[in-house]
């Protein structure tokens, strides 16, 4: 679950990154389109402001020289004037000098108003170029400038980063998905190890219980067979050594001088050498019994070595075992 909870990251960041790259590739195509337009708009304005200005300039200067001509040919025209009036009426002298300086005055007046429209059209000219070619010469450098280190530029070297960003990010998400998708074949290798490890241990399993089960079967038929032997051959000693008691308590002690006890010690003596003999099986059981299980403690026993100066009918030793004996 955490792996795919992993990967489901991992594709939603991808998507996220590839949405996110392709927003930053559109604002770095956006950002350029619109330098271009502002360097299409700059170029374009500066054409119209030396437009302007060359235009302005002509004006200026075909209105001086219309000026200058006119004030020329009036001028020639008031000389002109004059002379005629001084050639005809040369009679009446006052009236000749009274419009001498009629036409003078008049030449002097239009030289002045042309004199004053010429300097009016440098000073409009002058006034244009300050309040509106210098407006417009300082606009066009802030424009630029503003197309070299303006927001539009900033915009679009953000852009330009955003898009190297994401496309490291996409790099970066490509190895992480590579080493996902490797960490899970190696998970999916190692759980595919444990299961062949645990299908391993469970077929050991199964071949030991079965390899263990026949065995046990022949050692516990072994081993109630030795102990039923061993069973059967305590029962028969037990049987054979009764039947030895039997036959000494049946049996009456005859006249010795060495005493009845002594023949009664004999005769157990050669009951237990003969019993001896006859259990051969005997030597491979570890068990011991003794040889006076069945004897009760009021039966006599005599000892084969009677002191001197006693009786031997009076000479009764107590009852030992034949634990001793039999070793």
């Amino acid at each position: 679950m955490c792996l795919l909870g992993y990967a489901l990251y991992l594709l939603s960041t991808g998507i996220l990154c590839m949405q996110g790259e392709n927003f930053a590739a559109g604002a770095a195509m956006a950002g350029k389109e619109i330098i271009e337009k502002r360097k299409v708009q700059f170029v374009h304005l500066v054409k119209l402001l030396r437009q302007i200005e060359s235009q302005v300039n002509s004006s200026q200067d075909e209105i001086l020289q219309n000026l200058e001509n006119h004030h020329g040919f009036l001028q020639k025209s008031i000389q002109k004037s004059i002379g005629l009036v001084s050639t005809l009426d040369s009679e009446n002298h006052d009236t000749t000098v009274i419009t001498v300086r009629l036409l003078q005055t008049i030449s002097h007046h239009v030289t002045t108003v042309l004199r004053s429209v010429k300097d009016g059209v440098g000073d409009l000219i002058q006034a244009l170029s300050h309040h509106m070619c210098n407006p417009m010469l300082e606009y066009a450098k802030g424009l630029k400038d503003d197309m070299k280190n303006g927001a539009c530029v900033r915009l679009l070297a953000m852009a330009n980063e955003m898009e190297k960003v994401m496309t490291d990010g996409r790099i970066e998400l490509e190895d992480a998905r590579k080493k996902a998708r490797l960490a899970e074949e190696g998970k999916i290798e190692a759980i595919c190890k444990l299961k062949e490890t645990v299908r391993r241990v469970r077929k050991l399993s199964e071949h030991l219980t079965s390899l263990s089960e026949p065995k046990r079967g022949p050692v516990d038929s072994s081993f109630s067979e030795k102990f039923s032997d061993m069973e059967e051959d305590r029962t028969k000693d037990d049987k054979l050594l009764w039947g030895v008691l039997k036959k000494k308590r049946k049996f009456k002690v005859p006249e010795s001088p060495l005493g009845p006890e002594v023949l009664l010690y004999f005769g157990a003596t050669k009951g237990t050498h003969k019993r001896k003999q006859v259990r051969p099986l005997f030597n491979h059981r570890p068990a011991r019994r003794s040889c006076t299980s069945g004897l009760s403690p009021k039966t006599p026993l005599l000892n084969s070595l009677i002191p001197l100066g006693s009786s031997p009918s009076a000479v009764n030793q107590p009852v030992t075992s034949f634990r001793h004996t039999a070793h």
